[in-house]
This record gives C-alpha cells, structure tokens and sequence, in this order.
C-alpha cells in the first residue's frame, strides 16, 4: 500500500528505535508500517509465525525504515527481557515503545466452555461473558503491558532519551450507561491510570506516557467477519469501511506524537486519534477524519 496521501507530511524518525508489541495485524501493523515509512527502526513483536512477522518487517523496509521481527511471547517474562536485551545490544536506545499487544484471541481448551461472544462484538452483561475475556484483557493484555514497561523503560532511561511510552486502548467511559463491554471498560480505566501514574514516575527523566484511542479502526478480523455476516455492527464493506478507520490512522497519529513539542503537556493523559489529527491537520489514508470519536 502506498502509505502517502494529502493530509500527511510524514516526521523525519531516522535514527528512533521503536518496539511494537501486537505488530502482525490491525492497530499495531499499521503503527509499525507508518513508522517504517518515516525512517525508524521498527521492532515488530508478536506471537505470530515468523515469516508472518518477518513480511511485516519487509514492509517496513520497503517503505524506507528497518523493519525487525521478533517473535516473542509477552507472557512469558524471559522472553520479553530477551527482547528488550537484543534492542539494547543491536541499537543501544529505545525511543518509543507502543504497547498494543492484547490476549483476546486466547481461548480456553475445555470444548464445554460457554462461549456467547467470542470476539468480544456483542453487547452482553457480564454474567454472559465468557471468563477467558477477562483473562485475555488482565491476566494477559494488562501483565503483557507491565512486562513490556518493566524491560523496556531501564533501556529508555539508559540511552537518556526523550522517549515515549503508549498504550493503545478504548476509550474509559464515565457514563455507565453508554459501556459497551464491562471488562473492556474496566480495562481501558486500568490502562488510562497505569499511563497516568507513569508518567508522573517518569516526567523527572524525560520520559512521557499516554494512552492513544484510534478510534473504531477496521482490522483483518473486523473485516472477515463482516464479509462473513457475522459482524453485527456492520452490514457490508462499504458500510464498514464508511464507518472506520484503517490501521495507519493509529500510525500517523504515533508518528507525530514521537516528535510533538506538546508531548509534555500530554503525557498522563488519553490521546484520541481523530482529535489529534484535527489540531495537527492530518488525515487517514483516504484523506478523511472521522466525524465522531
């Protein structure tokens, strides 16, 4: 895809190294691409297969950045230290660390498992929930953010650089009345106060932290499913697409935040895509900005 459209001047990132985790698909393919496409060093992590992971990183290269897959399990501690001792060896710093990584495609292994929303697409109470999606957004998706932060930081901190440290999430909703999904509520409040309290503990060394909201963005799974008739929030592509944003919206709305002169003033706070992109004046690849949030 050609990631250049009006709308968007890509930041010059030669020279910034980046770890993104959940990097083969959705929110975190498009981060890592658009990154690629302004000349960082991209580290692409997933659970994925390696040649899987290893197309993501030729993207990154073909679009002018150095792209490196990592496959790496971010549950399992020794793995994620691994990954962030191989940065520090291969490039010394790290500048932007974007933790996307979530655990909901984690599913239990007993078949007599209940099992009323398997993605998470269905408004229901929590006493219909299947437990697992609490697992996969706390035992996994929040602990793979800790173990990210607790490896990656020490690194940012060695190398003195201004970085940054970015969770990907919902958007916490203050009005119960307006929550589609409990548990990913009550996750995105955890996130948006894990992002607040750290970049309290790192304004002292230059460090911000934040949440980015992308926005209803259409993944490879939100796009199968549709063309299955198993989405119910939308109808056809046309409507989906209509209704969306693509996954390098997320990208260039990471990318500008790697070298906003706000950052400061942002850092604690929740980052929503579609207004940044009208205070800034960027656009999707489309040339489009979203109507809503």
């Amino acid at each position: 895809m050609n990631l250049a459209s009006s709308g968007w001047t890509p930041p010059d990132l030669r020279g910034r190294v980046a770890v993104v985790t959940g990097a083969s698909q959705g929110v975190g393919r498009g981060i890592a691409e658009i990154l690629g496409s302004c000349g960082a060093t991209v580290y692409a992590v997933a659970r994925d297969t390696e040649r899987k992971l290893q197309l993501i990183a030729e993207l990154v290269n073909e679009s002018g950045g150095k792209g490196v897959a990592v496959c790496c399990d971010l549950r399992q501690d020794d793995e994620v230290e691994s990954l962030f001792d191989r940065v520090a060896a291969e490039t010394g710093r790290l500048d932007l660390l974007v933790n996307n990584a979530i655990g909901w495609s984690d599913r239990p292994s007993d078949p007599k498992a209940r099992d009323d929303d398997p993605a998470g697409m269905v408004p229901l109470p929590l006493w219909r929930k299947p437990l697992y999606w609490w697992d996969g957004n706390f035992e996994k998706g929040i602990r793979i953010h800790v173990a990210s932060c607790r490896f990656g930081i020490p690194l940012m901190l060695r190398a003195k650089a201004a970085g940054l440290v970015l969770f990907t999430s919902e958007l916490a909703v203050r009005d119960a009345e307006h929550v589609w999904d409990i548990v990913l509520d009550v996750r995105a409040h955890a996130t948006a106060r894990l992002a607040e309290v750290l970049a309290a503990q790192l304004r002292p060394h230059g460090v911000c932290a934040a949440v980015l909201y992308p926005g209803w963005t259409r993944t490879e799974s939100m796009i199968a499913a549709t063309l299955a008739g198993e989405y119910p929030l939308a109808h056809s592509i046309d409507d989906l697409n209509a209704k969306t944003v693509s996954p390098h919206f997320a990208g260039r709305a990471v990318a500008l935040l790697a070298v906003d002169r706000q950052l400061r003033e942002r850092s604690g706070s929740t980052i929503i895509a579609r207004r940044l992109a009208l205070e800034l004046g960027f656009t999707d690849v489309d040339g489009t900005v979203p109507e809503r949030d």
